[in-house]
């Protein structure tokens, strides 16, 4: 069955009101496909295998690790259609069969994958803007001898903070109540927490503690220093954020940009803010192509 696909495609994406940049190759290898997808970087991939023998086990993942936003559609026929059902396991996003019906279902299939890009592109754009630094004031914690304290911060107010308390009596409210609250008698625990900004209803505070080396320490035990560094964060991000379980793995990146507290600065809190925002953000978008 020969079906002009360039045709029908073009016309299908133009009625839905999008622009189409058509690109056509007759390709047998995973290999080869996967080459002309690192050239032209295709929102959607249609592969027509027709009868013929395609290995997608191979090619679904390697696709899909590389190019995940890439909607792929695969149309079978005959042969292979059993066979072809669980490729939706390996990456395919929608199976069309070549046969009977095979046009108004193309089309049904086509239209809801170029929905699927639109909406996955949108909210790539909101990501973008949930996760943009300047929206998230920083502060430093750290035990001292004296007890806790703030060490930096690369802020002089929080907008729309719903409380009125001076920034400076806040963050030391914070950091006495944040360092007490994570440590257990000597224990002080690296781990990742969403915690409450004191009364405020308007913003929570996502909380990394951590350990460095702390050699300037007239304690000496404390030369094994303990410090929190916090992002505040508007509520309505909060659903953005992926599980705690997942943040926690921002803790080595924070611990191999500052190896000790001789190298902690305003600068350098500014660039682990931007490092932590970067890697959340991907997993984030991470996250919404898994349970899109």
């Amino acid at each position: 069955m020969r079906v002009p696909f360039k045709s029908f495609t073009r016309e299908t994406v133009m009625a839905l009101g999008y622009d189409i940049e058509f690109i056509t190759h007759e390709v047998t290898t995973p290999e080869k496909i996967l080459q002309y997808m690192i050239q032209h970087r295709p929102d959607l991939l249609i592969i027509d295998v027709g009868d013929e023998q395609f290995n997608f086990e191979e090619f679904g993942p390697l696709a899909k690790n590389d190019f995940p936003l890439t909607r792929i559609i695969v149309i079978i026929g005959d042969k292979n259609i059993r066979k072809s059902l669980k490729w939706l396991e390996f990456g395919a996003d929608h199976l069309v069969y070549k046969g009977n019906f095979f046009l108004p279902d193309f089309s049904t299939v086509l239209e809801n994958a170029i929905k699927k890009i639109e909406a996955n592109k949108q909210r790539r754009k909101n990501i973008e803007h949930i996760f943009f630094p300047e929206q998230y004031p920083a502060a430093l914690f750290q035990l001292q001898s004296h007890g806790p304290s703030v060490l930096l911060k690369d802020f002089e107010i929080i907008p729309n903070l719903d409380i009125d308390i001076p920034i400076p009596h806040l963050l030391d409210k914070l950091a006495i109540e944040y360092l007490i609250l994570t440590g257990q008698g000597h224990t002080y625990h690296e781990s990742c927490y969403i915690l409450p900004a004191g009364s405020s209803k308007s913003h929570a505070v996502l909380v990394f503690s951590f350990r460095l080396d702390d050699p300037m320490a007239k304690d000496h035990r404390i030369r094994q220093g303990y410090f929190q560094l916090c992002l505040f964060v508007p509520n309505d991000f909060l659903p953005f954020l992926p599980p705690v379980s997942k943040l926690q793995e921002v803790i080595p990146l924070i611990k191999e940009m500052i190896p000790d507290s001789q190298t902690l600065s305003e600068e350098s809190l500014v660039g682990i803010k931007y490092a932590i925002l970067n890697h959340i953000r991907k997993i984030a978008e991470q996250n919404l192509i898994k349970f899109e």
